[in-house]
């Protein structure tokens, strides 16, 4: 893919110089997230076809598919198992791929030697090809309407807009040079597209209704991949030259600001954001001198402040970073190594969350006092629960407890539960009372 190649290409220097240092992953340590910080694990490390480029899911996260640009071939991927399930034979050399929202046809992108561009169109319900398409020269990324009656393709000085059901083009948009990244809105009205050769420092607006260009917003540096936030009114934009990414306000296609990243490493134009958009993720290569290899830090960033931490390290270069559907995971290409890896997301766990004590005197009348203690970060949510010789006393979930008469002759806990958005849900119980006495 164009926009990775040259993400990658762009060999972070200071990542570069921690890596001719061999500096490992505790020199590339960052500030802890400032809003929901993550752990990961490597879940899965799947074998492919050669040199894979391009991955997208389907809606419902079920499948991934993958664009093997050595192989002519696309890797289908059953997300439970982690296993390649199906390899689909396309045209020569297959870079892009695009999904349509009910999940039933795969789009795949190509270019041959002469430049010429095909889409082969594969039936995702058998994951077998069932077309080809001839679109322009020098082709780039595509992607899908909402409703999947038009398929986008990139192309020299153009934008074809395919009819899906006849796979024949039935508009040209003229854009300048070949964009590297599509976008489509969730209201199906806008296209969004990013640094076409000679407008490098431009996203692009396509009304898609009128199939005209709309609007022009000019960045600072060379736009790369995009991501909109839930709801679409940010459009995230990444850019590797100026360590930063912009975010634009749709509703006026004007920039709302610039975020500096406030990590050490990343310079590179790969953007990836959550679906709750609380997690943007992007990463940096750099080649370890004394290892002899490549290698990939993740960064898991704030979209706010750009602040974060180091997620993952991987040993390869990336090709192409995708997060799920679900939010519980990113998958990452790797063209040198012809695999994709997995790595799942786990939310972290509270800094601080001590068992709670009870104050008060175990007797007939007398109110019990839980004492939660300090819970870190803060704020969290904390909720109680009394328990009678360990069984929840019905309704009685404040962070007082009034001794009555069904309590004598037991033992008293209290249960505190925090929680935090983010996070995860921890609860804690205090040591038992003495046993409730009639006075």
């Amino acid at each position: 893919m164009p926009s990775k190649k040259r993400a990658l290409r762009r060999a972070l220097p200071a990542l570069a110089v921690a890596a001719m240092l061999g500096v490992g992953s505790a020199g590339l340590a960052a500030p802890a997230h400032a809003d929901v910080p993550q752990t990961s694990t490597i879940a899965a490390t799947i074998p492919v076809g050669k040199n894979p480029q391009d991955l997208k899911f389907n809606r419902s996260g079920s499948r991934a598919y993958v664009a093997n640009l050595g192989s002519s071939s696309v890797s289908v991927i059953n997300t439970t198992t982690k296993k390649v399930i199906a390899t689909v034979p396309t045209a020569a050399s297959p870079r892009h791929l695009a999904v349509n929202r009910a999940g039933t046809r795969v789009y795949v992108e190509s270019e041959d030697a002469q430049n010429n561009g095909t889409v082969t169109v594969i039936d995702a319900t058998r994951n077998v090809a069932i077309g080809r398409i001839s679109v322009g020269k020098y082709p780039g990324p595509l992607e899908t309407s909402k409703d999947g009656r038009y398929l986008y393709v990139a192309h020299l000085f153009g934008l074809s807009v395919v009819d899906t059901s006849t796979n024949r083009i039935a508009a040209d948009i003229p854009l300048p040079g070949v964009p590297r990244e599509l976008l489509v809105n969730e209201a199906g009205t806008r296209l969004y597209a990013t640094g076409p050769d000679g407008n490098a420092g431009d996203v692009l607006v396509v009304d898609i209704t009128k199939n005209a260009l709309a609007a022009k917003v000019h960045t600072t540096y060379e736009p790369g991949e995009i991501a909109l936030a839930p709801g679409g009114a940010q459009l995230y934009v990444g850019g590797g030259a100026q360590d930063s990414f912009t975010v634009i306000t749709t509703a006026t296609n004007t920039i709302a600001k610039t975020v500096k990243y406030a990590v050490f490493g990343p310079q590179s134009a790969a953007l990836a954001l959550s679906p709750n958009g609380r997690h943007l993720y992007t990463h940096g290569s750099g080649f370890a001198v004394f290892q002899g290899s490549w290698f990939t830090t993740i960064y898991d960033v704030d979209p706010a402040t750009g602040k974060g931490s180091v997620l993952s390290n991987l040993t390869g270069r990336v090709g192409s970073l995708t997060a799920n559907p679900w939010g519980s995971g990113l998958y990452a290409t790797f063209p040198d190594r012809n695999t994709v890896t997995v790595v799942a997301l786990h939310p972290a766990n509270l800094t601080a969350a001590p068992a709670p004590t009870v104050a008060g005197t175990a007797a007939k009348g007398q109110r019990l006092t839980a004492r939660a203690g300090i819970w870190n970060p803060a704020p969290v949510t904390l909720r109680y629960q009394w328990k009678r010789n360990g069984l929840n006393v019905s309704g009685a979930t404040g962070a007082t407890y009034l001794l009555g008469a069904a309590d004598v002759g037991k033992t008293m806990t209290v249960t505190v539960t925090g929680s935090k958005a983010g996070y995860t849900t921890l609860a804690r119980t205090s040591a038992k009372t003495r046993v409730v006495t009639a006075r």
